[in-house]
């Protein structure tokens, strides 16, 4: 016997080419699982490197805000220094003005300390008629005339006497 034409029924072929099938399907999807798994790594190297940017950031940008306080911190203490040296500066000279200003005063009282009271009387009525732009009344007491004329007195019999 011969026979020509042997083929399984439909139900049976289906059932030889399950495992084939399986093995297949099996393999793609245990494929489609390793490219799942290699993406999660990819992303989870991606996050950690994000981090680690994030991270490097905030130290660059603490150390930033630290070196900018301390140049903060350095001008306010130059600027001090320079005002302190002003201020010293200023208060040396202050002095030596003052200094001087004492001195030609002492220098000034020096002139006067020796004269008789009816000259430094007179320089002083000299002082004020040279301020007093208008006089526009005048009182003299006798007691005030009788005091002047004592101080003058002296002075004028030394100045008769003299010649």
């Amino acid at each position: 016997m011969r026979l020509n034409n042997l083929a399984p029924s439909s139900e049976l072929e289906r059932a030889l080419q399950t495992p084939t099938f399986e093995a297949l399907q099996q393999k793609a999807d245990e494929a489609m699982f390793e490219r799942r798994a290699l993406a999660v790594d990819k992303e989870r190297a991606i996050a950690e490197n994000e981090l680690g940017n994030k991270t490097e950031l905030a130290r660059r940008e603490k150390q930033l805000i630290a070196e900018e306080a301390e140049n903060a911190r350095n001008r306010a203490t130059g600027l001090a220094e320079a005002q302190k040296v002003e201020s010293e500066a200023e208060a040396g000279r202050i002095r030596i003005v003052e200094s001087a200003k004492a001195e030609a005063e002492q220098a000034h009282i020096a002139v006067y300390r020796d004269l008789p009271p009816a000259v430094l009387l007179g320089l002083a009525a000299r002082e004020l008629a040279g301020n007093l732009d208008t006089i526009e009344h005048l009182n003299v007491t006798p007691d005030l005339l009788a005091a002047v004329m004592r101080e003058f007195r002296p002075a004028a019999v030394g100045a008769i006497t003299e010649q």
